[in-house]
């Protein structure tokens, strides 16, 4: 089983010499150039576009607000966007919970001889057509038996196939995580993750108690969870490819007849087709509201797969995308697209959605360069930033 991922080390020495950048006349392949071990002419191209995709470095190559943010995050670009974002629209302790499960392994076993047993515990917590949403029900009903009763934590994950050494470490990570916030001002000053863990750690992971409720307000926001996912797994999308409709003819007339899951193909920009590993609950699913996965990482065994992944809407996508926003008339009706044309949608209000998002998108990127300015900035609480993060909670919600 083979891992197919980025250099995520380059990305990350990329960001830091861009920020030398900035103030001296150093050049990222100049000191590039001066490693033991350079990178490849190849990695580091991909690594460019990976970090323009994500919203670090413009067309370009100049770092962005968000980019200089993420130099600042001694973790993985993608994790670290993630972080970012849930501190930035206040649903930050499901969020580090994600990144946290990202940054180590899955919670979930599974035994050889109990596949079945384990996969169908596994589903009960499904939600959104999410793996990432379905581990984090299962993290948030550990830590409540916890908080309850340190010692049925350990029936409770026996009874659920899940490891609690994992999700121990997912708490651990987690109060890490609070505290690579709070030091560069993202969440309250001052916290540390042995103070998060000695005060709270017994009865949970602490990160609610610590940040406060208002970090929070939107913990229960499930499309916007999704949406979360979305800014930080992008461009990992998978296009979700439905057979032509079969009609069954019945007593009220023709009805169109639900495709299998095997019939269901899966694809993505540069690999083709690929497929969803058996162990993601999305595996045996039917129909997707949305025809759009993201993931975080394929393996490549006898095939190419998707482990993990996530239903994402198509306002998230064109709101925290990479590249241009662009808007075309089409017979007769707007289409919005980006990623050339790879992703696309109409709606009767297109225009003024494409609009919407290319100005969201411009004001979220001034509040992060307000933000390197004044350090101390709470974008939550200043008039102009609760505006606009209101906005963009509301855009992703009510699709």
């Amino acid at each position: 089983m083979v891992p197919v991922s980025p250099n995520e080390g380059s990305e990350k020495q990329i960001l830091r010499i861009k920020i030398l950048e900035m103030f001296s006349e150093f050049r990222l392949e100049t000191v590039l150039s001066r490693l033991i071990e350079p990178p490849r002419v190849e990695s580091l191209q991909t690594s460019k576009l990976r970090l323009q995709d994500l919203g670090a470095l413009t067309q370009q190559e100049k770092l962005t607000p968000l980019g200089y943010h993420l130099a600042s995050l001694p973790v993985d670009v993608r994790i670290g966007k993630l972080m970012l974002f849930g501190a930035i629209f206040r649903c930050l302790d499901p969020v580090l919970t994600i990144a946290a499960s990202l940054a180590s392994k899955s919670p979930f076993v599974c035994p050889w001889d109990k596949k079945e047993d384990a996969n169908k515990k596994k589903q009960e917590f499904a939600v959104g057509n999410s793996d990432h949403l379905a581990l984090l029900q299962a993290y948030k009903a550990w830590r409540t038996v916890i908080r309850e009763n340190s010692r049925a934590g350990y029936q409770y994950c026996r009874e659920n196939f899940l490891s609690s050494r994992v999700l121990q470490e997912i708490a651990s990570l987690k109060r890490q995580f609070t505290e690579l916030l709070s030091d560069i001002g993202f969440v309250k000053e001052g916290l540390r993750a042995r103070d998060i863990e000695k005060r709270w750690g017994q009865k949970g992971d602490g990160v609610v108690e610590s940040t406060g409720e208002e970090a929070n307000t939107n913990a229960e926001n499930i499309k916007l969870m999704s949406a979360m996912l979305c800014a930080a797994l992008y461009p990992n999308v998978v296009q979700v490819k439905s057979p032509e409709g079969k009609y069954q003819v019945t007593r009220a007339g023709a009805v169109k007849m639900q495709p299998k899951a095997e019939e269901l193909k899966f694809v993505t920009k540069n690999d083709g087709y690929i497929h969803i590993h058996p162990s993601s609950i999305n595996f045996q699913v039917r129909h997707f509201d949305s025809p759009y996965l993201v993931y975080h990482e394929k393996i490549k065994t006898s095939r190419v797969f998707v482990r993990d992944c996530s239903m994402v809407s198509v306002y998230p996508l064109v709101l925290f995308g990479g590249g241009q926003v662009n808007v075309e008339l089409r017979k007769g009706e707007f289409v919005v697209s980006l990623d050339d044309g790879w992703i696309r949608f109409a709606a009767a209000a297109s225009h003024q959605v494409a609009e919407l998002v290319k100005e969201l998108r411009s004001e979220l990127d001034q509040l992060l360069q307000d933000k390197i300015k004044n350090p101390t900035m709470d974008l939550c609480t200043c008039p102009r930033g609760s505006r606009i993060i209101a906005m963009i909670v509301k855009l992703v919600s009510t699709q």
